[in-house]
């Protein structure tokens, strides 16, 4: 993994969360209000969807951390407005902490117009970050923001709902929106961080090239503002919830060196309960065995001595006599669209199903990853969420 040195892991926290339970539930209670305003419809059998958030545009300079992903980010573009995509941008699309709007407007054409081209055609949807949170005003949207897509008209929300239907019956609604909602670093907390990230982050970046977001291969779910948004959506019935801001991709709830050991587990148990006879069964497993090992290890080798410390505790809290403890898959991360190893990661849903996955593809081809990183038919994770409660 990319080690940040002592002066960036500490100019890297300034910007970070401040927040509480009851500030984290009011808040995202009331984006779910508001995203009942504003649902769509997605036919389980042929929509398509794709999320991406946190590109951090920037002025293409040292500090743009969107810098070394635009390439990908662009060709996934066209990839997905070719088959027949509509694309959801989940918030901190803009680095306006750092930058001037006027000066990430200027620079970010190429990305811009390829967003354009769906927008034109009734398939974007764009909600706004903490980073972009200028685009939460209407007046600043239609300034600044609105001449970059064209004549129609651009609409920036906090949160939308995608209601996922099957033919007449409804499966379950997705709740789409940034991830932020409920920390404390607004007012006066809110202006310093801008200030501290604008003039100590950002020139530091600039003549060092370092980045506070670790290469895409790193999957660890940081801190507990995933556990805190889980807590709240895992109380709603036929819900699930897709978010950024952390970027940490997350697949039904958990990270992915968790699903790792998820999968060893079971192969594990499947080798256990096959005869010596099925010789083919056997060696089909152990190879799937290998291979699953072989990637976790290569996962833990990148952590720094901290994070394997963290890793191991995380570990130990997950399993129990061999088996690992299945949360409700109802919390999605997209990652982010700037990763430091120029890789972006996002969240599909296409034909009756959802998946992560991460451009380019695992032979550095502008395609998504085949298979994907991780992958579940939608009606499978909605009939597990039909055994949540709602909370009274």
């Amino acid at each position: 993994m990319e080690k940040q040195n002592f002066f960036s892991s500490i100019l890297c926290k300034l910007g970070q969360d401040m927040y509480t339970k009851k500030s984290t539930y009011d808040s995202l209670d009331h984006a779910y209000r508001e995203a009942q305003e504003n649902i769509q419809t997605l036919d389980a059998r042929g929509g398509r969807y794709v999320m991406f958030s946190d590109h951090h545009r920037g002025a293409k300079n040292g500090a743009d951390d969107f810098r070394a992903c635009e390439a990908i980010y662009c060709a996934a573009l066209k990839y997905y407005f070719e088959m027949g995509y509509s694309l959801c941008i989940l918030g901190d699309a803009e680095e306006m902490w750092e930058e001037l709007p006027s000066r990430v407007l200027a620079k970010n054409d190429v990305s811009f117009s390829a967003e354009r081209l769906f927008h034109e055609q009734g398939r974007y949807f764009r909600l706004w970050g903490n980073h972009d949170g200028e685009w939460r005003y209407p007046d600043q949207v239609a300034k600044l923001l609105q001449k970059k897509y064209g004549a129609r008209p651009l609409d920036v929300r906090e949160s939308m709902l995608l209601r996922v239907v099957d033919g007449e019956k409804i499966l379950g609604d997705v709740l789409l929106l940034h991830g932020h909602q409920g920390t404390q670093n607004e007012g006066e907390n809110k202006w310093l961080s801008k200030l501290a990230l604008r003039y100590l982050w950002r020139p530091f970046q600039q003549v060092t090239g370092l980045s506070c977001n670790t290469p895409a291969t790193d999957w660890e779910i940081r801190d507990e503002r995933d556990a805190l948004i889980y807590e709240w959506v895992s109380q709603y019935p036929n819900l699930i919830l897709i978010a950024g801001h952390t970027h940490d991709p997350v697949f039904t709830s958990r990270s992915h060196k968790l699903r790792l050991l998820e999968d060893i587990q079971k192969a594990r148990q499947s080798l256990k309960k096959t005869p010596e006879r099925e010789k083919k069964k056997r060696d089909n497993l152990n190879e799937s065995l290998a291979k699953l090992s072989a990637e976790l290890v290569w996962q833990e080798q990148k952590m720094s001595a901290g994070e394997k410390d963290k890793w191991e505790k995380e570990k130990t809290a997950w399993l129990e006599n061999g088996e690992v403890k299945d949360p409700m898959p109802c919390y999605f991360n997209t990652g982010c669209c700037s990763f430091s190893d120029a890789k972006i990661t996002g969240i599909e849903i296409a034909d009756g199903k959802i998946r992560l996955v991460r451009w380019p593809n695992y032979d550095g081809k502008p395609h998504p990853t085949f298979p994907p990183l991780r992958e579940e038919t939608l009606g499978k994770v909605f009939g597990k969420l039909k055994r949540t409660q709602k909370r009274g």
